[in-house]
């Protein structure tokens, strides 16, 4: 008897809900019934055309480590519909000695069985793309002829599939229809998307999703469907790949691309809106995008001000002659579940009190002077530490090295198998490999250490070269200077917080036309260099500084 486990995989939800998992590990129990089931392995609603998958990559993980002996596997295209991936998976396990046996299939590892199976493979992948390629070139000729592709209906609509009588159609949705009305009347007299939405909320409306408030996106795509007015189109995207950052995706091409217009396949609907209507729709939207509002007042901390309550940004508001800013989920047009009770604050006041402390600085590098050696000072308390730390490390290190010598000397006197020695080398890296980072980042400090008299130069030319021209800077050159040195002026009721990070000057740029070396932005830490009252015309605030742990 085997220590053994199942894998199952489906690559729909609806093949998930309709119990399609639930068979496949029957099946395999029973076939699995001489050894021991360990543990299931169980991939749903991922492509099989993918090879990042949760559950796969646990069972190879676990394969390495030996937690297991033989895998129990339905079909081979339950492993991998890419030809190239199943015969990567299968020889990893081979050479890990584990034992596959598929439920539909009895395979055994001679080259006869070999040249069998790749032969299978390869013509399965044939028969899967020849497929795709047929399924597809029969959607463009249906389009071509007029019929309904898409089985999702754009909201006014139902879908209404095939029958004996009639090829799939839309078919005009009398109460959703009312409501697509309304909202192209909507916009043309409130003239903006957010004002649709706030009117569709107060009437209690709600979007087909059954959400309580209407997304701005949501209505501008009914705004511009050309469904309403006759016309859906066939062909206007293609999928393709795109880099977000995750590790596992179900689907592989999750990002749409739009076609040339000369490719669109045009399919003719029962229209909901007057075209009249609708082209004088497209005009307002068109001039909403391209129409310059002139500003009534100025705004130095316009993109740099957040509200310290929600996070949200503070925006810059006429207030009746009297600007100030104020949070935007404070707005009444703001169609939120709950609004922000954070005050307003005077834009002059606000814009004061920032440009005073910032120039206060710049006239007196000391103070940042002052508190970098006092983080630096506290660095050098560590400085031995981090040398020990880094010995240690070495020595560590220099030991797995040695064990990997003795590994593969073993290997190569044939004293342990081919599967061992694999195994033996790649637990060894994993222990080696968080060392070494380790070792680099105390490096780096110890680095940082060293330069500290680089770094105080840096500091004084910068602030010397923006103090020698601070008093001859039009506006928007000290929007410029702020949005160079801060990271954001966070709000709360009476005090002002500046996250700041000061860059560094080489010398030969201009600081004043953004020209410089911003430090990454990460990992805040605050420094209260202006307790208590700030300077500026409003006694009745306090302003506070932050700094970023290395920002020199």
């Amino acid at each position: 008897m085997k220590l053994a486990v199942l894998y199952a995989r489906v690559s729909t939800e609806r093949q998930s809900d309709e119990g399609t998992i639930e068979s496949q590990l029957g099946e395999l129990r029973e076939n699995s019934s001489k050894d021991k089931i360990i543990h299931e392995y169980i991939d749903e609603g991922w492509s099989g055309t993918t090879l990042a998958r949760p559950a796969l990559d646990d069972l190879r993980d676990d394969a390495k480590q030996g937690k297991f002996e033989a895998v129990y596997i339905l079909d081979p295209d339950r492993l991998s519909r890419n030809h190239a991936h199943l015969m990567i998976v299968m020889a990893e396990l081979k050479k890990l000695g584990i034992d596959i046996k598929f439920a539909h299939r009895d395979y055994k590892d001679n080259p006869e069985d070999k040249l069998v199976f790749n032969l299978q493979g390869v013509v399965a992948e044939y028969e899967r793309e020849k497929i795709l390629e047929r399924t597809r070139r029969g959607k463009l000729q249906k389009a071509k002829r007029g019929h309904i592709v898409s089985s999702k209906a754009p909201y006014g609509y139902d879908f209404i599939r095939k029958s004996e009588s009639t090829e799939t159609q839309y078919k005009i949705n009398v109460e959703e229809k009312r409501l697509v009305e309304l909202i192209f009347d909507l916009f043309l007299q409130v003239r903006s998307i957010r004002g649709v939405a706030t009117e569709l909320h107060g009437l209690g409306i709600r979007p087909r999703s059954g959400k309580e408030y209407w997304a701005k996106s949501t209505i501008t795509k009914i705004l511009k469907n050309t469904t309403y007015i006759g016309t859906a189109y066939y062909n206007k995207h293609y999928s393709c790949e795109t880099n977000n950052g995750k590790k596992y995706k179900k689907v592989i091409k999750t990002n749409k691309k739009l076609r040339n217009f000369e490719e669109w396949i045009p399919i003719k609907v029962s229209p909901i809106i007057d075209t009249s209507k609708f082209n004088q729709v497209q005009e307002l939207l068109k001039h909403n995008q391209t129409k310059i509002r002139p500003a009534k007042n100025k705004y130095l901390l316009t993109g740099l001000i957040e509200c310290g309550d929600c996070g949200s940004s503070y925006v810059g508001d006429p207030g009746k002659g009297r600007p100030c800013y104020r949070c935007t989920y404070r707005q009444r047009k703001n169609t939120i579940k709950e609004k922000c009770n954070n005050k307003q604050i005077r834009a002059e006041q606000a814009d004061t009190l920032v440009w005073n402390t910032m120039v206060n600085l710049f006239d007196n590098p000391s103070i940042i002077v002052d508190q970098f050696k006092k983080y630096s000072s506290q660095s050098k308390t560590n400085k031995e530490k981090i040398q020990e730390k880094i010995d240690e490390m070495d020595k560590i290190l220099k030991q797995k090295e040695e064990g990997r010598e003795r590994i593969i000397h073993a290997y190569t006197n044939k004293k342990i198998r081919e599967s061992d020695f694999d195994s033996a080398l790649k637990r060894l890296d994993k222990e080696i490999l968080p060392l070494q980072e380790e070792k680099e980042k105390q490096e780096l400090k110890l680095e940082a250490i060293k330069e500290e008299p680089k770094k105080i130069q840096n500091i004084n030319d910068f602030c010397n070269e923006v103090a020698s021209r601070i008093n001859n800077l039009s506006f928007n050159q000290k929007k410029d200077i702020l949005r160079l040195v801060c990271e954001k002026v966070e709000y709360q009721p009476d005090s002002l917080e500046i996250h700041t990070v000061i860059p560094k000057n080489d010398g030969s740029k201009d600081l004043l036309l953004g020209h410089c070396d911003h430090q990454p932005r990460k990992s805040l830490k605050r420094v209260w260099l202006f307790p208590g009252r700030g300077p500026g015309p409003c006694p009745d605030r306090e302003i506070r500084l932050l700094f970023l742990d290395q920002p020199f």
